[in-house]
């Protein structure tokens, strides 16, 4: 997925993520802030969902220093092997 093709799917979505992960690759935080080897999961769920995956994300951030998108990367992968996917 090319980048005008990203920018088409997420909207306005995209453009603020990419603006977080701009700003945390500044202040140092991360590793490889690669946004470009990812594909973007939509999902539709309930605010406070969203909050408690988001400060789950962020958790793994500022406690164990991993990138923002390695951290959903995580949460996904633990979420799948629970279910046994």
């Amino acid at each position: 997925m090319n980048e005008s093709d990203r920018e088409k799917y997420l909207g306005s979505k995209g453009k603020r993520y990419k603006s977080i992960m701009k700003e945390l690759e500044r202040a140092g935080c991360g590793h490889e802030l690669s946004v470009e080897d990812s594909v973007p999961m939509i999902v539709h769920v309930r605010p406070d969902l969203y909050r408690a995956f988001m400060r789950c994300v962020w958790m793994l951030v500022y406690e164990e220093g991993m990138s923002p998108l390695d951290a959903q990367n995580r949460l996904v992968e633990e979420f799948l092997r629970y279910h046994g996917c």
